[in-house]
């Protein structure tokens, strides 16, 4: 019989850990991600409609911020807490005091990308932003006027996400083909490429490569040391109708090599894409996901644990978790019918003869998160 030291064990999930809903906000649209400002007192949506729309989370007034003319693709914050930077598929950028009674730019750009735009981040010492998108260029900005401050050769395939290293030297682009790219900001040179190609696949079909490429790293973020590097996404089963399960992908920063691949016992094609993670200072992740109909999930997760400490799969078609400033609240964003509306989330009628399309909804949800 093994000695204790020597005796393995199966990790377990922490214990204690149940998320209490604190509120919910509706919206009558499809928003595309939700967002804490630094300052913790609101809460910021970018939508379908090209408008961002603020929550004043003490007394509820909803503000819209229009300036947009596409589908908003990222809202980023300054480190200084008092600027938002927003951009959408258009390719169009702008800067605002997020907290103005009546927000108006401070400066906007309209021809960031010549194709969809995909990312937007930011700096850690907030002088640069860095775009990316379907044109295969990462293209860097001034925060302070939305001047041009450099671009990278065109890749290979479309870009999807980025962010920077805590350090501010390294700039990571995630991109269709499951490749992570290190690239030197002074430089604007790459430096390597990290695999997290799990998030791609080109299906065969009777033995033949179907025409689509499907997966791609689609967020992409570090955690606060700057140790490891979380790529997300989906292992994809299938492309002409999508499926796929939900991945985590978690790297090593100094080596490249991966440590954890987080993906839950149990979970089908029909879980779908991990579509955002948040690092929690406590050492775990956070994160949503959305798959087909009445499927997605909110879940919380150790890396170095082989199953989540938390997995909500009621919070379906989950697009967004943000942390509030304090680490103790979590936003979640999902999608669904409106009341009395169709459940096949793309909304068409229930039948062929029916041409009325009812459209989306959007449901952020409150949790404490705070360890018990």
């Amino acid at each position: 019989m093994a000695d204790k030291e020597t005796q393995k064990t199966e990790p377990k999930p922490a214990s204690g850990f149940k998320p209490k809903q604190l509120k919910a906000i509706e919206h009558e649209n499809e928003l595309v991600a939700a967002r804490y400002s630094p300052c913790g007192k609101f809460l910021f949506a970018g939508s379908y409609d090209a408008k961002i729309y603020r929550w004043d989370l003490a007394d509820g007034t909803k503000t819209s911020f229009a300036k947009h003319h596409g589908w908003l693709q990222g809202l980023v914050f300054h480190p200084d807490g008092k600027r938002m930077f927003t951009g959408d598929s258009w390719g169009g950028i702008c800067c605002w005091d997020y907290a103005a009674k009546s927000p108006e730019p401070m400066w906007t750009r309209t021809d960031a990308h010549t194709r969809w735009m995909h990312g937007l981040a930011i700096s850690p010492d907030g002088t640069l932003l860095a775009t990316c998108g379907a044109d295969k260029v990462v293209r860097l900005w001034s925060t302070l006027d939305g001047s041009p401050k450099g671009e990278t050769t065109a890749q290979g395939f479309d870009l999807l996400s980025l962010c920077f290293h805590p350090n501010g030297k390294s700039l990571v682009v995630g991109d269709l083909k499951g490749v992570a790219t290190d690239w030197d900001v002074a430089t604007l040179k790459p430096s390597r490429q990290l695999d997290a190609k799990i998030l791609f696949l080109r299906p065969l079909s009777s033995g033949v490569p179907e025409i689509n490429d499907v997966g791609g790293v689609r967020c992409i973020t570090f955690d606060s040391t700057g140790k490891f590097l979380v790529c997300s996404g989906s292992q994809p089963t299938s492309s002409g109708f999508f499926q796929g399960k939900p991945t985590i992908v978690v790297l090593d920063w100094q080596t490249g090599e991966r440590k954890h691949l987080l993906q839950w016992e149990g979970v089908t094609p029909d879980d779908g894409i991990t579509m955002d993670v948040s690092w929690h200072t406590n050492g775990y992740l956070l994160a949503t996901s959305s798959g087909q109909p009445g499927k997605g999930a909110f879940y919380c997760w150790k890396p170095e644990e082989k199953q989540p400490f938390h997995l909500d799969k009621a919070i379906t078609h989950s697009r967004s978790v943000s942390l509030d400033p304090s680490g103790q609240t979590a936003a979640v964003l999902q999608i669904k019918p409106p009341p009395g509306g169709v459940n096949n989330l793309n909304g068409r009628g229930k039948d062929k003869s029916d041409d009325t399309y009812c459209g989306l909804m959007s449901v952020i949800t409150l949790w404490d998160i705070r360890r018990t």
